[in-house]
């Protein structure tokens, strides 16, 4: 098909709700789609995908998703969705990813002003696996998840050469079932990613408010972010691995961990590093109840950061 619009449809309890595969553009707005046994919507290989003021409830099972965007084929592709709530309990509320001939397709990611709650054990609310060149924007989103172990945003991308350009800002973050991430971003290639002005609060143990794990030649801002662990164990923000030449810039961030126990509590943390990573920052992070307030391996960073710590 060309393009396609469909406004105020009210899909429920069907096998799968909008099915679009090879459609050149399809639009769907003041939709409500409820009870899908697999999909509220199963994309592939659509072009240009926009979906605005809708909302989807209780769609998929286990290992399914309320929106499933797939490219199977080598294209440039796009996905947009403002102003939509979703109430979800499957895999992953929305599920990005190319397969098969897909790699090495470019994608623009726009997801702002929405609604997403996740309920499953183990799942994400936005989650992306993507090969290939990406541009994404994630603004003035809501993300509460209530089942353990979830996920806000999980954004991988195994490109190695491909550049990627990430924007998560001015959202918020709610957990209460443990274990929980609020971001987190892996990437296998060249990066400049933004995280910041977002707030994250956990009301479950073992929290990790942001993760990195980068390759070469990434490029992190991370700033202006507040991050509450309300009771114990929690990690604020974690590079897991980053590989140089790479640069951090990391200020004006805001760490509270509230219930300090025998349990480690930790504000920013550098676990590994290959070659050399340039640390830098202006005005103050702020680090409160933590047992460890940084870390970074000894001779691993130039430049510096400022930290306050209480």
């Amino acid at each position: 098909a060309g393009t396609v619009v469909l406004q105020y449809l009210d899909l429920n309890g069907n096998g799968v709700g909008i099915d679009a595969t090879n459609t050149e553009r399809l639009i769907l707005s003041f939709a409500r789609v409820t009870g899908s046994v697999s999909y509220g919507l199963d994309i592939l290989d659509t072009e240009s995908v926009n979906i605005v003021d809708s909302s989807f409830e209780n769609n998929g099972g286990p290992g399914d998703s309320s929106i499933r965007f797939r490219a199977d084929t080598q294209g440039d592709y796009g996905l947009y969705l403002s102003n939509n709530t979703i109430t979800d309990a499957s895999a992953a509320a929305i599920a990005i990813s190319t397969i098969g001939l897909g790699d090495n397709s470019s994608l623009a990611l726009q997801i702002y002003e929405s609604e997403i709650t996740t309920a499953q054990f183990g799942a994400d609310a936005v989650q992306m696996v993507w090969n290939g060149p990406v541009f994404a924007a994630l603004v003035g989103n809501s993300f509460v998840g209530t089942g353990g172990s979830n996920t806000g945003v999980d954004i991988t991308t195994t490109s190695t050469s491909e550049l990627v350009q990430l924007t998560v800002s001015q959202n918020t973050f709610a957990f209460d079932g443990g274990d929980d991430v609020g971001m987190s971003f892996t990437t296998l290639g060249p990066a400049t990613l933004f995280a910041d002005q977002n707030t994250i609060d956990f009301d479950g143990a073992g929290g990790t408010g942001i993760n990195f794990a980068l390759a070469e030649s990434a490029v992190a801002y991370v700033y202006e972010n507040v991050i509450t662990d309300n009771v114990s164990g929690g990690t604020g923000i974690l590079f897991s691995s980053m590989d140089g030449p790479s640069t951090a810039t990391i200020y004006s961030n805001t760490i509270d961990l509230l219930s300090p126990t025998s349990v480690i509590d930790r504000g920013i943390i550098f676990t590994s590093i290959t070659d050399s990573v340039t640390l830098q920052g202006g005005n103050d992070n702020t680090v409160t109840g933590a047992t460890t307030s940084f870390f970074a391996p000894i001779g691993a960073i130039n430049g510096a950061i400022l930290l306050t710590v209480a």
